[in-house]
């Protein structure tokens, strides 16, 4: 729905050295954008435009204005230095790299529930991504809601089921770990999509790192080996 802004046009993108094609990886060249780019998209990142907390930042609602192209409603998520719940070793430089990686290969960029990369922004004070996502709200936000019936529910597990499974291919598979209700936004037809990976392991990302094993996973968060063994992540924090 349009809120009526008026926010200015984004500068010329640029291209990050960082996230180039490399080796024989079809890489695509996500744009690059500035923090003032962030700040018109999201009214300042207005605390009404806020979707929600993550396990290392926030989600927030934004709306694509760019000289000579349709506006869009996307999504953003910006990472902080102060993580929401637990100390993190994990560098965030070096999750927005892994990132864009990740989402830039042809396989991941042609499934249907992962989100589809527009852009980043890059600056010592900043670090985030823009997603060509409109959303609606994060699962963890619509699951109490009366609306959010049996047959949108269904909808949602089998859509992350399949993905689960197409990450956990034989090949080249891959180990997210921090999978969380608030790191899954649902768009406006409760089409699922996880987007945060700052845990994730395997595939093009290479093996779990030291940083990775030091940094807990989201509260009550307890994987099949934990629960075995009667580790968890035991304290929950209403991420809402």
């Amino acid at each position: 729905m349009d809120d009526g802004r008026d926010s200015p046009p984004a500068k010329p993108a640029k291209t990050d050295e960082a996230v180039k094609p490399q080796g024989n990886l079809d890489f695509a060249e996500p744009r690059r954008y500035s923090i003032h780019d962030l700040e018109a998209f999201t009214n300042n990142f207005d605390k009404n435009s806020m979707i929600g907390l993550t396990q290392f930042g926030q989600l927030y609602r934004g709306k694509l204005e760019e000289t000579g192209k349709e506006a869009r409603f996307v999504t953003i998520k910006k990472w902080s230095d102060l993580p929401t719940y637990y100390p993190c070793t994990h560098d965030i430089d070096v999750m927005l790299n892994e990132e864009l990686k990740f989402l830039t290969q042809p396989n991941m960029k042609s499934h249907p529930n992962l989100v589809k990369l527009i852009g980043y922004c890059r600056e010592e004070q900043m670090k985030g991504v823009i997603y060509d996502l409109n959303p609606m709200d994060t699962l963890h936000n619509v699951m109490t809601k009366d609306n959010f019936g049996w047959i949108q529910r269904i909808k949602v597990a089998l859509a992350l089921a399949r993905l689960v499974k197409f990450l956990h291919k034989k090949e080249n598979s891959y180990l997210v770990q921090n999978v969380d209700t608030a790191h899954i936004i649902l768009d406006q037809d409760y089409n699922p999509f996880i987007v945060d990976f700052g845990l994730m392991s395997g595939g093009i990302i290479g093996d779990m790192t030291d940083a990775k094993h030091a940094t807990p996973m989201t509260p009550g968060y307890c994987d099949i080996f934990g629960l075995g063994c009667g580790v968890h992540t035991a304290m929950y924090i209403p991420m809402v």
